[in-house]
């Protein structure tokens, strides 16, 4: 029998110049050792062409960090499989 689960990612953004902070009080200009301070290590880290994004799976979150090391906005996510035909 073949595998119908289809998965379904739902994503949460800042936006440039979101003023907030995530629950371990981490914002726009936190630096990168605040952030693995709070969070700790992350899962993964993804090289990007000005930064890096910071994955972590606990919370799902995904932090990305500028050339600065500087934090430059998240996103929340969570993926969702849902069985059907």
């Amino acid at each position: 029998m073949e595998n119908s689960t289809k998965y379904w990612a739902f994503l949460l953004s800042t936006k440039p110049g979101y003023t907030g902070s995530t629950a371990k009080s981490i914002g726009d200009g936190s630096s990168k050792d605040d952030l693995t301070q709070a969070y700790r290590a992350p899962f993964l880290i993804y090289p990007a062409r000005q930064g890096d994004h910071y994955l972590y799976t606990d919370p799902n979150l995904l932090v990305f960090v500028n050339a600065e090391d500087k934090v430059a906005g998240w996103t929340l996510y969570t993926v969702v499989g849902v069985s059907g035909n």
